[in-house]
């Protein structure tokens, strides 16, 4: 739900929220998610409506105002199908309490471990709305920087309903809305460190005058290591108290593999797609849009295009401008092919 763990960011907008009482217009109900610098609450509207409140405690020790504000900010401009939506903000003297839109099919992380792998067609279908999704958020100049399983979330979990392969990502409190593109210009140290990129944590061992710069490049490799995730069954990389050393290093070398035991059934061109994703060189790794070109997701997307009674060829990028139309085309399908 958001809540994840995560590293501290720092900005400084000037402005604040109103200071509105969140009980004249929402229920407060059970927690669904809680994490380092937030709980996350259903709730339903009072004039109708379930919807999902994180609630961000000033008594937390981990409380930064101005990083909220820079995450209402980010939200408030954001508009996609792929991301969940920032519908309202409170603020009293206890807490600042963000409403967001309710995606209560739990997140990709749960259903991983719950569930193991998750086959081909299902994981390019998932896939491919988060890189829509993100081609968005980088077409806007905002980076996400926390990108992970726990921050993709399924509209249900209900095997066969509409929305049990439908994905958003959540949690903007590591974005920034300053990034340009895939123009090297960011330096702040933040993520989840077992998908996070190989230039942003060697970003942490250097001073700020001579720390290396990285771009919206980060989130692809985050994207490649929750695909990694998704068809292997495991993460890449996972740290513990014991081996960070070891762990770190692998990272910024690129040292993972695909061991048989969980990747005999998966087709080369998926294992080449998250190798594509996950190169340690940003400059070597493609774009949101890039990465859409690549065989695994061109050949799923024939597939989807002859069930719909369709020619890929009619609907390609060169005939359809705007990418979001294609989102909710293979939205439409609701569940992706067996």
């Amino acid at each position: 739900m958001g809540c994840g763990t995560s590293l501290h960011l720092v900005t400084s907008p000037n402005q604040r929220l109103p200071r509105r009482s969140i009980d004249g217009s929402y229920r407060i109900g059970k927690i669904v998610g809680r994490g380092t610098f937030s709980v996350c609450l259903q709730a339903e509207a009072l004039k109708g409506g379930m919807v999902v409140v994180k609630k961000l405690a000033r008594s937390n020790v981990n409380f930064n105002y101005n990083n909220i504000l820079k995450e209402v900010r980010i939200m408030k401009k954001l508009s996609h199908p792929g991301l969940i939506r920032l519908q309202d903000y409170f603020e009293d003297q206890e807490a600042v309490y963000l409403v967001q839109e309710l995606a209560n099919g739990g997140d990709l992380f749960d259903r991983v471990v719950e569930g193991g792998a998750i086959p081909e067609p299902a994981s390019v279908f998932i896939c491919r709305q988060i890189l829509y999704a993100l081609g968005y958020l980088h077409e806007n100049n905002v980076c996400h920087r926390d990108l992970k399983p726990e921050n993709i979330l399924f509209l249900s979990s209900l095997p066969g309903a509409p929305g049990y392969d439908i994905v958003k990502i959540t949690d903007f409190g590591l974005s920034t809305d300053k990034a340009v593109g895939y123009t090297d210009t960011m330096s702040t140290v933040c993520g989840t460190p077992d998908y996070t990129a190989p230039e942003l944590l060697a970003a942490a061992g250097t001073s700020m005058e001579g720390r290396m710069l990285y771009s919206c490049k980060v989130d692809i490799w985050s994207v490649g290591a929750i695909l990694y995730m998704m068809l292997g069954g495991k993460a890449p990389f996972k740290f513990t108290d014991s081996n960070t050393t070891v762990v770190l290093q692998k990272i910024l070398t690129g040292e993972y593999s695909f061991p048989d035991k969980y990747w005999e059934n998966v087709s080369d061109n998926a294992i080449i797609s998250v190798r594509a994703m996950m190169q340690v060189d940003p400059r070597m790794r493609p774009t949101a849009s890039e990465c859409l070109e690549l065989d695994w997701f061109e050949e799923d997307e024939e597939r989807r295009m002859q069930s719909l009674g369709l020619h890929a060829e009619t609907t390609s990028r060169k005939t359809v401008p705007d990418p979001h139309a294609r989102f909710v085309l293979a939205n439409s399908l609701h569940k992706p092919p067996k």
